[in-house]
């Protein structure tokens, strides 16, 4: 019997062969890891409109002018916008909620102040809003639409919802942020903005500039004052666009066709379709 093979061993002894000659060639299958999807409950999407919006850029919040003669607001480009289409941004998502603020509303100091002091017991809070929505309703998709200086404070708002752990916000939009000069030089307690430029945290972030291609004094130039930001989030933002309307024509920027005919407000409301 000192003839039988032992087939086995002689297999065992190929194959480690093999394996030796194949060390450092052939990698090992990485485990597979499940892919967690978030389930949204609710929405809530913040609007923030830009100077003399939503209050009359003026301390106190005095109106000056008369009948439909604004000249330094309030112009409600943001809100009137608000009030015409978000319905249809919605469709038939029940659970999504919207609120509407001035770029004074959305900027808060370290202690999570509103530090506007004009009228201040009249001003809504968004930081503290966006706190106490996901208090009672947890799973809740935050996307947050900001037009001039209320782009520049959309950002800061998504930076600090998360730095104080309160949500990642889902898409964040700025139309024509503004803020670059008048964070640094300021208007007494009239210009509520973040000082620092804003590092927002996202899953989605759209940026859109104007670069018009008839000049507006009385918009573009006022936007140009502040301090148009586009450097940070052309480089930063998952889509960034350059679009030939003057500041002043939020609406038209929101339904503008930029990316696989698509426009910003198409793109939220496939986001708010997800919330059933």
């Amino acid at each position: 019997m000192d003839n039988v093979i032992d087939a086995n061993k002689d297999i065992k002894k190929q194959a480690t062969e093999l394996l030796k000659k194949a060390h450092g060639k052939v990698s090992n299958v990485p485990p597979v890891i499940p892919v967690k999807l978030t389930t949204y409950t609710h929405s809530l999407t913040i609007f923030i409109g830009g100077a003399a919006d939503k209050y009359v850029f003026t301390p106190g919040d005095v109106p000056v002018g008369w009948g439909d003669f604004r000249p330094i607001g309030p112009t409600y480009f943001v809100g009137n916008y608000v009030n015409n289409y978000f319905a249809t941004i919605k469709g038939g998502s029940k659970n999504a909620f919207v609120k509407y603020y001035g770029y004074e509303e959305a900027y808060v100091s370290d202690t999570r102040e509103l530090t506007v002091n004009t009228n201040k017991d009249k001003k809504l809070n968004a930081f503290n809003d966006v706190k106490n929505f996901l208090k009672t309703y947890p799973q809740t998709q935050v996307n947050i639409v900001g037009h001039s200086l209320g782009g520049w404070n959309a950002a800061g708002l998504a930076e600090i919802l998360h730095k104080n752990n309160i949500c990642k916000v889902n898409v964040l939009i700025t139309i024509d942020p503004v803020g670059e000069i008048l964070s640094k030089i300021g208007l007494g307690s009239r210009t509520s903005i973040y000082y620092s430029r804003p590092k927002p945290v996202f899953n989605l972030w759209i940026s859109i500039s104007c670069d018009p291609k008839s000049y507006e004094w009385n918009n573009d130039l006022i936007a140009d004052l502040g301090g148009q930001w586009s450097s940070y989030p052309s480089s930063n933002s998952s889509y960034y666009y350059v679009t030939r309307y003057s500041h002043a024509d939020f609406r038209l920027m929101m339904q503008e066709k930029i990316v696989n005919n698509l426009s910003v407000q198409d793109i939220l409301s496939k986001e708010l379709s997800r919330i059933k």
